[in-house]
């Protein structure tokens, strides 16, 4: 069966691993012979995406396709599966295309600004550049504050993708810690050396604090939050009924939005950082993931098979009337060592897997905070915090304003 997995997959044999557990969990025995069912399981090793789907295509995808097959002859099939399992790639294609619909929106806003600012500039006789009266003048405010409340948008929606996304990320994480109190807490003999030398003050901490991990999510969009109340307030001050000329609202708003949103791009970039040093790290960093990867996707199979194995030879033993009490009881301790190290090794590939398929939204999230700090600092000078904000009486083609204050 080996080989036929194998050569059907265009594989060295020893890139095919087998496994023959029986399917009733609860029973040790390998029925393979006797007539029970057995679940059959071989995983072959390819070398790229193109050989998974060269495979995938090859292998049987029915139970009746097993029937002329020599490897199982004598078998009967009864069910069938095949899938083909893939690292997790980088999407790149969604990054340019966000990024690049944020570059269009960014250029469109001040486009927009420029064609009504001069409009604006020439009804009122106002004459002068960019800051007197185009794109970064105060009759450009509106255009602006409009543009600062798409970035607010497009930072609330970033976030949210982030925040679905991490569920898997916080399921894993919370099965670890689980997962060690468990073990820390099992009074296995098998164990004891290595429960012994886990803190037990570790324990309680983790164990006391598991819940609030599953807050993990929420604490990832805090900053965005925040990002989004002082964008939203400062593309409604400006355009709101009222007193217009000093923006000082709009002033204090921007001042608090940069800060926020400088700390975003810091935060944010964490996420697709960690995917970018899995995908592409250095050789001895990359070499220690394919250890662990290695380990845990070769090491479980080959264990729970060694145990069925035994299992069915202590089951043949106590069929002959031989006690096996003992060795019963040490492979029971065996069994429940094999099944940690099974939901371990299954916890740590997820949640490699997880951290990398942050990339696109922790990506996204950076496009989105560059954009609105781009949209913020353009209406910040339009709202003259760089530049004078309202023009002046007598000045810049006789502009009139009445007490001090003019209505755009």
């Amino acid at each position: 069966m080996k080989e036929f997995f194998a050569d059907i997959c265009d594989v060295p044999v020893s890139d095919v691993i087998m496994t023959f557990l029986d399917a009733a969990p609860s029973e040790r025995a390998r029925k393979l012979q006797s007539g029970g069912e057995v679940l059959i399981e071989g995983t072959a090793y390819v070398a790229d995406d193109a050989a998974v789907d060269a495979a995938l295509a090859a292998l049987p995808a029915d139970a009746s396709d097993f029937g002329s097959i020599p490897a199982f002859e004598g078998l009967t099939v009864t069910e069938v599966t095949t899938e083909g399992s893939r690292p997790v790639a980088l999407p790149m294609t969604e990054v340019i295309m966000t990024g690049a619909v944020l570059f269009v929106a960014g250029l469109a806003i001040c486009f927009v600004a420029s064609f009504v600012s001069k409009s604006k500039a020439k009804a009122a006789g106002a004459q002068g550049g960019c800051c007197k009266a185009g794109c970064c003048s105060y009759y450009a405010v509106k255009p602006w504050a409009f543009g600062e409340f798409i970035s607010c948008v497009a930072i609330a929606g970033t976030v949210f993708f982030l925040y679905s996304n991490m569920a898997g990320l916080t399921n894993v994480l919370i099965g670890l810690i689980e997962l060690i109190v468990e073990i820390a807490t099992d009074s296995s003999p098998a164990l004891a050396e290595f429960t012994s030398a886990i803190p037990g003050d570790l324990v309680g901490l983790l164990n006391d604090n598991k819940s609030n991990f599953s807050l993990f999510p929420i604490a990832v969009m805090l900053p965005g939050a925040l990002a989004i109340i002082f964008l939203f307030f400062g593309s409604v001050f400006p355009v709101a009924p009222g007193k217009k000329g000093k923006f000082i609202g709009t002033k204090c708003c921007i001042f608090l939005a940069d800060i926020v949103l400088l700390l975003c791009l810091i935060f944010y970039s964490i996420f697709a950082g960690i995917a970018v040093i899995i995908k592409f790290a250095p050789p001895q960093v990359q070499s220690i993931i394919n250890q662990v990867t290695g380990v845990c996707e070769t090491v479980p199979p080959m264990i729970n098979q060694l145990i069925a194995d035994n299992g069915a030879s202590l089951a043949k033993l106590s069929d002959a009337g031989q006690d096996v009490a003992e060795l019963q009881s040490k492979l029971d301790e065996v069994d429940a060592l094999a099944g940690y190290l099974t939901e371990g090794c299954t916890l740590i590939t997820g949640m490699i897997d997880e951290a990398i398929g942050l990339f696109l939204p922790g990506v996204m999230c950076i496009c989105a905070i560059v954009f609105a700090i781009y949209v913020n600092n353009t209406l910040c000078c339009a709202a003259g915090c760089c530049c004078g904000s309202k023009p002046k009486a007598g000045t810049d083609g006789g502009v009139k304003v009445e007490q001090g204050v003019q209505n755009v």
